[in-house]
């Protein structure tokens, strides 16, 4: 097979995936406080807290998982497909600090996230399946893809007595161990129909994972894109990858240099890839289950076509 035909079959054979992650985490507290400076005071998990803002942190930092941290959030759209991860979008992500007032501050919705890095995304592919992480659970989100007839997997948080009662009567049940269960969504007077998948999870026989999908799918299509979408675990590798490897290392608190560092990382981890996907097209031996091109080695060939090592 040449690379041409590759190519044409890679499109027609498209994955797209994405996830938010960060690539810097600082911590804010009371030392240094200046006199006179008054705390700000917001609820986190039911209980009053205190924290001292500071001005060397940018607007552009997010509020992360923990209350004492931020970060800058980026979130990426890829392909798979070969078994090789290529990103196609970066988009910016700002959330809202939990002492923040949300009207007053200007966030990015996972929608509108969504809606850009698809139009990235759809100027070198065809879109037909999207499988993303629980960060990207929302109506919004829904229907963007709905609406571009995109094929969606999502996984969702137990959170009402519904899904308790449904993964209580699978776990008693004799006979299946997973139950898919229609109902619809609506958001900005659009109404989509969604399946909710219910399945035990690898990690504990007592534990289950609540799938989201579009259209009414029956188990057997549940199963299946479920299957699909452990394809998605390779971009837990990339982000390690690209942060271990191709991130430029800086302590700048300067969201531009930050943003700018992290395309480069992306970049060259492309070139990576690429250059890995194009070895492996053309030779015919099996060069084994690993990338034969190293990321260091790529690292080392790029500074060599970029600064002549004699001057």
């Amino acid at each position: 097979m040449g690379a041409a035909e590759t190519d044409r079959q890679i499109i027609q054979k498209v994955t797209i995936l994405w996830r938010s992650g960060s690539t810097l985490s600082t911590r804010s507290g009371s030392n240094d406080v200046e006199p006179g400076e008054e705390p700000v005071t917001y609820t986190s998990n039911g209980a009053k807290k205190e924290k001292y803002l500071k001005d060397e942190y940018p607007d552009p930092i997010s509020g992360l998982k923990r209350s004492n941290e931020r970060g800058f959030q980026f979130a990426t759209i890829s392909i798979i497909a070969e078994d090789t991860p290529i990103v196609l979008g970066v988009e910016p992500v700002r959330d809202k600090r939990r002492w923040e007032d949300a009207d007053e501050i200007e966030t990015t919705s996972r929608g509108d996230i969504v809606e850009r890095l698809l139009e990235q995304a759809a100027q070198h592919v065809d879109i037909h399946k999207a499988f993303l992480d629980r960060g990207f659970d929302s109506l919004q989100v829904r229907d963007v893809l709905d609406r571009r007839n995109i094929q969606y997997v999502v996984g969702l948080t137990k959170g009402s007595n519904v899904d308790e009662d449904n993964i209580e009567e699978v776990k008693t049940n004799e006979v299946y161990d997973g139950r898919v269960c229609w109902g619809n969504a609506t958001y900005d007077g659009r109404t989509h129909d969604m399946s909710f998948v219910y399945d035990p999870s690898d990690r504990s026989d007592d534990d289950y994972i609540i799938w989201t999908m579009n259209g009414h799918v029956d188990i057997g299509r549940a199963r299946a894109l479920i299957a699909q979408y452990d394809q998605r675990m390779e971009i837990e590798s990339q982000y390690a990858t690209i942060k271990q490897h191709f991130l430029p290392k800086t302590s700048t608190m300067e969201y531009g240099k930050r943003f700018l560092y992290f395309l480069i990382g992306v970049v060259m981890y492309n070139v990576w890839r690429m250059a890995n996907f194009i070895l492996r097209d053309a030779v015919s031996v099996h060069l084994g289950e690993h990338p034969p091109i190293t990321a260091g080695e790529i690292i080392e060939l790029v500074a060599f076509c970029l600064f002549d090592p004699g001057g």
